[in-house]
């Protein structure tokens, strides 16, 4: 009997020993994941990029109100003044020459992101799968005919706040979406207020609208400036030069991106043939 109370007290043992490890071996999991998530990135620290972007796109809609450039004049204008703008606020040197290159790029291409925000951009194969998920979800939501202005914000902000809480997502990913989410937010915002003033602009050359409604070219166009955006990101990632959230010295070729692609993609939508296209 002693014995096989003493078995049995073994047992009991050996099975408490092997509970309490599987339970500090959760609490380390869930340590360690609430440890990331303590210097996880959020969308907030992002923000400035969509708020950058709608301020040098705005000043290019004041350049052909004010008569500072024509339509004839205007891409070769706005890559002028892109730049310089990006400038004035970064001043990395690698930045810069991407941001150059972005902005060039951007101008010269015709844009179409409705079926990917990536699938044409370089370096996209630094993408995750996760990420990619986001940024297809996040085209859904940009492209959302029946929802109003207010309900497409909020549904990427819903995305913003889904990765954050996604433990599958890393920082790397999160540098790619944010950006995106922040350009997206703030570019349909934008274009809804703004669209017809760009379209009484360029009215002169102005072509038909195929059949779309506003409501579908604002979102396509919004969608250049998030594919600008993520082409952007990529590219600063690639050559380590986007280091993290409120980097105010590291995003010109992100902002450079999406602004280029922003005066492009109205420019095809109103008035295809006052830009040269590679």
């Amino acid at each position: 009997m002693k014995k096989v109370l003493k078995n049995l007290v073994l047992i009991l043992s050996i099975l408490s020993i092997a509970s309490c490890s599987k339970n500090d071996e959760n609490t380390s999991l869930e340590q360690s994941y609430l440890q990331r998530k303590g210097n996880r990135f959020k969308p907030v620290g992002f923000e400035f990029i969509g708020i950058q972007h709608n301020k040098i796109v705005d000043g290019i809609k004041q350049s052909l109100l004010n008569s500072q450039t024509s339509n004839n004049e205007l891409q070769q204008y706005s890559e002028t003044f892109i730049y310089s703008k990006v400038a004035e606020t970064y001043n990395d040197q690698r930045d810069l020459e991407l941001a150059n290159t972005f902005i060039h790029s951007g101008l010269h291409k015709i844009p179409d992101y409705t079926t990917s925000l990536y699938s044409n951009l370089d370096n996209k194969d630094k993408l995750s799968k996760n990420a990619k998920l986001y940024l297809d979800n996040l085209l859904t939501i940009m492209l959302e005919d029946n929802a109003d202005l207010e309900q497409i914000v909020q549904n990427i902000i819903k995305l913003e706040n889904d990765a954050y809480e996604d433990s599958k997502l890393t920082n790397d990913d999160l540098l790619i979406i944010y950006p995106a989410t922040s350009v997206a937010k703030n570019s349909i915002t934008y274009w809804t207020d703004n669209y017809d003033v760009w379209k009484h602009l360029l009215s002169p050359t102005a072509l038909l609208e195929r059949g779309k409604t506003p409501g579908r070219r604002i979102g396509e166009i919004a969608l250049a400036d998030v594919g600008g955006a993520v082409g952007g990101a990529l590219g600063a990632w690639a050559v380590n030069v986007w280091v993290g959230p409120g980097q105010l010295a590291y995003a010109g070729a992100i902002i450079g991106g999406a602004v280029s692609c922003s005066a492009t993609a109205t420019v095809y939508h109103l008035a295809a043939s006052i830009f040269q296209w590679d």
